[in-house]
Order: structure tokens, then sequence, then C-alpha cells
């Protein structure tokens, strides 16, 4: 099946998704005025990728349902959060669907902010299938639950990314329009945002964090006034503020800090940024912290860490910075090196 026929499928599933976790929170404990610890929030299981909360099990559903569909005419191989990786139909599959059915369940579950479904669609080459193998891919907004609209992100590769926003009690979209980079952004008026939600990783993340805030005032003349912070539990959330222009940079140290220090902490897997072609084609350049390309495999095991910038020229300015403010937090002692 091409690839022009696939990419309407995934809407449909997303779709699907919506209405299921919308059904869940309209009756659940944030709509009452509870604690959604006890219900939405609870841990249901251990997923084969992280912790499976009790909202994410219809959404799971959605997603093996839609594959056994897809499945009566095309073999699809499925990387899914809460299942992993899973062959659906008869034969060798051309196409493998990365999909988090709720990247953002910790802020969703809460009816704090919003959650996202992410589903990518990769050319399948097995154990090396990885992020620079998906050729297009679908974000689509979870909304709290006083929210009536959603915003769907549609990316191809080397086509640019549309964003409408979606009527969710007529199922009308409005406001088409592209995403593209500003070519100039100031290193300051913004949010600087180094993802620290964990306790047993924030204070050395903040140690670095607090290095590279430094140096971007001393030596790139920010104004230490307007250097903002935000903790976004979702990696698709962060990249979304990204590339519509509300974040200026976001990094995500987790994995390699932890490493350092010999902890496993919880850490970003790839199916948290298989949407990640929406940045790229929007013009926000995603990297490894080191500044090497960002190509994860695309699993549910990896480990990984990654920096994204407002465009190119905000990369250059803070990307020196950043290297050098994470060597000096590996090569102290107790760093694991």
């Amino acid at each position: 099946m091409e690839l022009e026929r696939l990419l309407p499928r995934l809407t449909v599933l997303h779709d699907r998704i919506r209405a299921r976790v919308g059904e869940a929170l309209s009756r659940g404990a944030a709509a009452r005025g509870d604690d959604p610890s006890s219900e939405e929030a609870r841990v249901a299981e251990e997923g084969a990728g992280d912790v499976t909360f009790a909202i994410d099990v219809p959404a799971e559903e959605e997603v093996d349902r839609f594959a056994e569909e897809l499945a009566r005419e095309i073999p699809i191989a499925v990387v899914s959060e809460g299942t992993g990786l899973r062959t659906y139909g008869r034969g060798d599959p051309a196409w493998r669907l990365v999909v988090d059915p709720i990247d953002g369940t910790r802020n969703l579950s809460h009816d704090m902010r919003s959650g996202w479904v992410l589903s990518a669609l990769a050319e399948e080459r097995g154990d090396e299938t990885s992020l620079r193998h998906v050729r297009a891919c679908v974000q689509s907004e979870l909304p709290c639950l006083d929210r009536r609209s959603a915003e769907v992100l549609t990316a191809v590769r080397g086509g640019g990314v549309r964003r409408v926003r979606k009527d969710l009690e007529t199922g009308r979209e409005s406001g088409a329009r592209a995403i593209v980079a500003p070519n100039r952004v100031p290193l300051d008026h913004g949010f600087f945002v180094f993802f620290k939600f964990s306790p047993e990783d924030r204070r050395a993340i903040a140690g670095i964090e607090e290095e590279f805030l430094r140096r971007l005032c001393d030596e790139r003349g920010a104004d230490r006034r307007t250097l903002y912070d935000d903790q976004y539990i979702c990696n698709a959330g962060q990249l979304h503020l990204l590339a519509t222009r509300r974040y200026r940079f976001v990094c995500d140290l987790r994995g390699v800090v932890g490493d350092a220090l010999g902890v496993r902490n919880v850490t970003s897997k790839p199916y948290d940024v298989c949407c990640s072609l929406i940045a790229e084609e929007a013009g926000c350049p995603l990297v490894r912290p080191d500044g090497s390309p960002f190509d994860p495999p695309l699993d549910v095991e990896h480990r990984i860490s990654f920096a994204a910038y407002a465009n190119e020229a905000t990369r250059a300015a803070l990307e020196p910075l950043l290297r050098d403010a994470l060597d000096r937090f590996l090569s102290a002692p107790g760093a694991g090196r």
C-alpha cells in the first residue's frame, strides 16, 4: 500500500484514540474534581517501553484493533509503547508503524495539559530500522476537558508540515497552514528548556543547565531576566512548542546523564520522538546533545537524549555552550568516567 493511502488512515486511528481517551476523561476523577491518581493516573502495568497508566489501556486497544484491520490488506510491523514490536498479517511488511498512543499521560490524566497521539510510518528495514527511515508522520492533540478543538500536524519527508485545527464536535478542519522556522530569533526573551522532571537526575541536569545559562548571558549577551523554563512532561508537546515558535531550545539529557551517573532513570524512548520529522521539516534541527546526528533505532528499548533548536542560527550559537557544559559534567569525578 502506498504512503499516500496509508497516511489518511492514521488520522482515523488518531480520531478513535481521541474519542476513547476523551470518554474516559469525561467520566473520570479529574472531571469530578477528585484525585486522578486513584483512576486514570494509576499504574496499570509495566509496558514494553515504559509504565502503562490506566488511561493508556483503551488507547493501546485502539492501536491493536487498527493494526489487525490494516493487516487484512497488507502486512505491517507495529512498534507501540505498551506491546513492543509486533508483526500483523502474512508476509514481509514494507512499513513499520511506530505509535505512541498517549504522549503526555501524566499531565493529561490530571487535566493539566494536552497529551498527544503520535504515529510515524517508516520503511521496514528489520533491526536496522531507525528514525531516518520515517517517511511521514501524524501528531494529534489530546486536549484537556474544557477544550473543543485539537491541533493536528502532518509531515511528509521533503514535503513540509501541515497544521490544522479540528473541531471535535463537527470534525471540521480549519486554519490549515504550513509551519516554517523563523530565520532569526533572539537568544533571550523565550523558553530554554532542560527536561528534568525525574528526581534521580534533576540535580545533575540543573547543574548543566546553570552552566549553560551562565555562559549564554556572559558570552552571548542574553538578558538573564528573560530566560524562561517550562517542564512539559511530553516530548511531543515540547517539540510542538519548538516548531510553533514558543520554545527557543529544548534539551533532554536524561539518557546521557543517567548513564554517566550509573542510575536507571526514566528516559525518553524512540517512540516519544517518532514524529520529530515535524520539527525537522519545519526547519528546527534535532540532534544528539554533542551535535552528532540523531538517529535512534525505532524500538521500545533504547534510552535517548537529544537537543533541539528553533533554527540553524540558534543551534550555531547555543550548541557549543551545551557541549562544553555537558563535557564539564561528564569529566567531573563521580560522573561515570
